[in-house]
């Protein structure tokens, strides 16, 4: 699970210095019990810039204040360490989302519609209180179809119940082999093999690269459930195939043909009874520039072989 802080919560609404602080304060306290459970709270880098009231700024409050400590509590968060969603957001800004008819643009309520409904990852949003967004679920819209794509996003804006969910999550990895352990569990039609531990090593652990990762397994572990009996994809399995193996901003591609003749021998590797498969397909990642090559084509009741992930192979 993934949380994003709802910048919209802000909007001119506070009657006080004192109201806003205070809520600033369950804001805190919301973030470090996420951060306490090993989750991560996603921020818009210019959410100090929002009007909080009578036209006055998130960083002007704060800046007014003689709290030192505050300051540099939102100093290091806010302007700093982040995690800063809006750095490479997922989602098109070309597309139309909206919550309540009015459009929502560069907004974290469109980046996590866009997650749950495409990426189909577990988010949630964390409001300011007062707002307008004291409830739950956010109905956001996105006209990405006809009709459009009506996405429930799970909103909290109090500590108690934000803890009440915290307790029911499941712990997020925190390690390569946890990450290999737990997608060995869950993706069934996949098949690991001895390479990736060694591709790995050495790598640090990153959870951005983690999340992509298991997105990117779950999507192949499906994939596999959706081809017939005679190798044809199905009506499912074709619409899955034309969204992520198709178009610029493909998930899964096979590489050019230069590349598997320039590295065509770190392409091949090894099943475990010893036979010897080229595993030119991949899956893309881009921070770190990771890659994950599996086995191609994607047939019925076949396994599919996770060969490697890593950094890129064929850098020339």
């Amino acid at each position: 699970m993934d949380f994003f802080l709802n910048e919209l919560s802000l909007h001119n609404q506070f009657e006080s210095f004192p109201q806003f602080l205070s809520s600033l304060q369950t804001i805190f306290k919301c973030k470090d019990n996420i951060e306490r459970y090993g989750f991560r709270l996603y921020c818009e880098r210019k959410i100090t810039n929002r009007k909080v009231l009578k036209n006055h700024t998130f960083s002007s409050i704060i800046f007014s204040q003689q709290n030192l400590d505050l300051k540099r509590k939102v100093g290091i968060w806010l302007q700093k360490t982040g995690p800063f969603w809006d750095d490479l957001p997922r989602h098109d800004p070309d597309d139309y989302f909206e919550y309540e008819q009015e459009p929502l643009e560069n907004a974290s309520l469109a980046e996590v519609a866009f997650l749950i409904a495409s990426e189909q990852r577990q988010c949630s949003t964390l409001s300011f209180r007062p707002s307008q967004f004291g409830k739950t679920p956010l109905l956001v819209r996105w006209y990405k179809t006809d009709p459009p794509y009506e996405v429930e996003i799970l909103n909290f804006w109090e500590h108690d119940t934000l803890q009440s969910q915290l307790e029911q999550l499941r712990p997020p990895v925190t390690s390569w082999i946890d990450l290999i352990e737990r997608a060995k569990s869950d993706f069934p039609n996949l098949i690991f093999l001895d390479s990736v531990e060694l591709s790995l090593e050495g790598e640090a652990f990153s959870s951005v690269i983690a999340d992509r990762v298991t997105f990117q397994l779950e999507l192949l572990n499906k994939f596999a459930d959706y081809i017939d009996d005679q190798g044809r994809r199905t009506k499912i399995g074709h619409e899955l195939y034309e969204s992520y193996f198709m178009g610029d901003r493909a998930v899964f591609s096979d590489e050019s043909v230069s590349n598997k003749r320039d590295f065509q021998n770190a392409l091949i590797f090894k099943k475990p009874d010893g036979e010897e498969i080229f595993c030119p397909f991949h899956g893309k990642i881009s921070h770190r520039t990771f890659r994950i090559h599996f086995s191609w084509p994607i047939r019925n009741n076949e396994p599919i072989y996770i060969a490697y992930i890593g950094p890129k192979i064929t850098k020339h």
